[in-house]
C-alpha cells in the first residue's frame, strides 16, 4: 500500500472566508489548512490583526468575535476601492488585491413548492450581467416529546408550577451552501427559480413554522468561478475548511512571495436580504419524525411524596402528570428530562424577534 507524503504534510496555509458588507455586519473566517486525515476541518487563526483600508481615505479594524472569526460592523463609502491586511503573529502579512464594491439588487421574491418528497425553496432576481453568491441561514420552531408543566422543588419536597416553558424551542442553522447564479446569459437579467434549500419529507423543520433568510451578495466573474470551483471540490467533503484536493487561486498574496498558495476569496459590496416563513397550514400533510424522541414514554408508575426525592431529584427524570383517584392527587408519574427540556436538543426558548413580525 502506498501513500504519498503530501497526504500526511501539514503545510499551514491560509484559508480565509468572508464578504465585507458596505452596511451591517462583516464577517471574516481565518484558519490553516490541516491534514486530510486530521479529526479538525479546520485550525482556526485567532493571533491575527485584519484591517481594511479605503483608497481614498478610511481605515478600519476586525475583531476577533469566536475561533477564527473576525467581525466589523459599520457603513463605508461606496465611492472608492478598499483593500484587506491580514497579519499573523509578527512576521506573516497578507494583503488582498483592491476592491471595488458592487451594489446588489432587490430580491424580487421567494417562494416554494410542496412536492412528494418534501418542500423546495426558490427565489427570483434580476441583474445587469451579475454574478451573485446566496447564502442561508435557517430558523425552525419545535416542540419536545411532552410539555412538562410541573417540576419538583427539592427545598420543599413538592411538585411546584413550572415557571418557564421549556416545550417549546427555536433552532437555527447557517447552512453553510454554496449557492450561485449569474444574469450574464439572460438578456432581460431575470434569475428566476434559484433552488435555496430542499427540505426532506417528516422534517422536524416544517413541524410547526419555519423560516428561512437569504442574502443575495453580488460578487465579480474571477470571484464567481472561485466559488464555482470550491463548490464542485467540496460536493462531497464540507465546506472551504474542509480538505481540498487542489490548490485555488485567491484575490489574497502573502508579502513577500507572491507565489505562496492562498485559499479564499474575498469580497466586498451591499448585499440585499430577504425572509420567507412556511406555516405548518401550507405544507399539510406533513407528518414531523423526530427519532430523539422514539424513547420517550410516560412510565405509569404513581410517586408518592416519600419517593420524589430518589426519582424526581435525578437530573434525567423528569415530572410527568398527576394520577387522580376520587377527585384528589394521590401522587405523580414521570418521564425523562431529554424528552421534555427542548433545550437538550440544542435550540433556546427565547424567541428570535423577528419572528411575529411575519
Amino acid at each position: 500500500f502506498y501513500e504519498p507524503e503530501i497526504i500526511t504534510q501539514d503545510f499551514g496555509f491560509l484559508v480565509a472566508e468572508g464578504y465585507v458588507e458596505l452596511e451591517g455586519k462583516s464577517t471574516l473566517k481565518l484558519g490553516r489548512t490541516v491534514t486530510v486525515y486530521s479529526e479538525q476541518s479546520i485550525n482556526p487563526i485567532n493571533n491575527a490583526t485584519v484591517f481594511l483600508a479605503g483608497s481614498e481615505s478610511g481605515s478600519w479594524q476586525f475583531a476577533l468575535e469566536e475561533d477564527g472569526t473576525y467581525a466589523m460592523e459599520g457603513t463605508l463609502p461606496s465611492d472608492q476601492d478598499y483593500q484587506l491586511r491580514i497579519q499573523i503573529g509578527e512576521h506573516e502579512q497578507y494583503i488582498s488585491d483592491w476592491m471595488q464594491p458592487a451594489m446588489a439588487p432587490l430580491i424580487e421574491g421567494m417562494f416554494f413548492t410542496r412536492e412528494e418528497d418534501g418542500v423546495y425553496i426558490y427565489l427570483n432576481s434580476r441583474g445587469e450581467e451579475n454574478y451573485f453568491l446566496w447564502t442561508t441561514e435557517e430558523t425552525w420552531e419545535y416542540r419536545s416529546w411532552f410539555n412538562p408543566m410541573y417540576r419538583y422543588d427539592p427545598f420543599t419536597n413538592t411538585i411546584v408550577e413550572r415557571e418557564k416553558n421549556i416545550n417549546l424551542c427555536y433552532q437555527r442553522l447557517e447552512t453553510g451552501d454554496i449557492i450561485l447564479g449569474s444574469s450574464a446569459q439572460s438578456s432581460s437579467g431575470e434569475i428566476f427559480g434559484v433552488e435555496l434549500m430542499r427540505i426532506p419529507l417528516y422534517s422536524e423543520k416544517l413541524g410547526t413554522r419555519y423560516s428561512i433568510e437569504v442574502w443575495q451578495r453580488p460578487i465579480d466573474k474571477d470571484a464567481f468561478e472561485f466559488w464555482e470551483s470550491i463548490r464542485k471540490n467540496t460536493e462531497d467533503l464540507g465546506d472551504i475548511f474542509s480538505p481540498l484536493p487542489a490548490f485555488l487561486g485567491s484575490n489574497l498574496k502573502k508579502e513577500g512571495d507572491e507565489d505562496y498558495p492562498v485559499i479564499g476569496y474575498i469580497s466586498i459590496g451591499k448585499s440585499e436580504k430577504k425572509r420567507l416563513f412556511v406555516e405548518f397550514v401550507d405544507i399539510m400533510p406533513w407528518s414531523a419524525r423526530i427519532s430523539d424522541y422514539n424513547h420517550c414514554v410516560m412510565e405509569p408508575d404513581t410517586l408518592q411524596p416519600h419517593q420524589y426525592a430518589d426519582y424526581f431529584g435525578r437530573p434525567e427524570v423528569e415530572v410527568g402528570l398527576p394520577v387522580i383517584r376520587e377527585g384528589r392527587i394521590i401522587g405523580w408519574n414521570y418521564t425523562f428530562t431529554n424528552c421534555t427540556d427542548c433545550r437538550l436538543r440544542g435550540g433556546t426558548i427565547e424567541k428570535p424577534d423577528y419572528w411575529d413580525n411575519y
